[in-house]
């Protein structure tokens, strides 16, 4: 309150980012107002604030003296190159990853850069795991961590049938017997 007995001052802070408006102005509220916000890029940042009085023959617009600095962090983000399976001898699959740690609504499709996914292994990689990694991906937002994934390479599923000749045979006789891969 003000020494002249007229009570609390009354109006609206509008917030400032980086010296732009941020959001809407808030109405004070007993003598205070906040602004709570989720979407500060990762740096630092200079906040001010004006006061607007609903009363300026009572209380005098207003600007903080000197803005303070918030520093906001990048959030960790991680990405998971996802486990492959191939047969012996067929192409490499499509190499995939999986993301955790996405903020304000993030996709893979916000990243500056997209993650590089490869393996050691290739279409003629014998029987055995290979790894698969993901790079390069970046955004000034995001701590990138990366956890790499494996690809096994199994062998080539044989499944035959087996035949007799003569069947049904008499006991001494010749029985042939086939095993026909399929």
């Amino acid at each position: 309150s003000d020494a002249s007995g007229s009570g609390s001052p009354t109006g609206s802070v509008q917030f400032l980012v980086d010296a732009a408006n941020f959001g809407t102005p808030v109405d004070l509220s007993e003598g205070m107002a906040s602004l709570t916000v989720t979407t500060l890029a990762a740096g630092t940042h200079q906040i001010e604030a004006i006061y607007i009085s609903n009363n300026p023959n009572i209380f005098k617009d207003a600007r903080t003296t000197s803005p303070i600095s918030q520093l906001v962090t990048p959030a960790t983000l991680t990405i998971t190159a996802d486990d492959q399976t191939k047969v012996y001898g067929a192409a490499l699959p499509s190499l995939t990853v999986s993301y955790s740690g996405f903020v304000n609504g993030d996709t893979s499709a916000s990243l500056v850069t997209q993650p590089r996914v490869t393996t050691t292994a290739t279409a003629a990689s014998r029987v055995g795991t290979y790894s698969i990694t993901a790079t390069e991906a970046a955004d000034p937002n995001y701590e990138i961590r990366y956890v790499g994934g494996t690809l096994t390479v199994t062998p080539i599923a044989t499944t035959f049938t087996v035949s007799a000749s003569p069947n049904p045979s008499v006991v001494g006789q010749s029985v042939t017997f086939t095993a026909t891969m399929i």
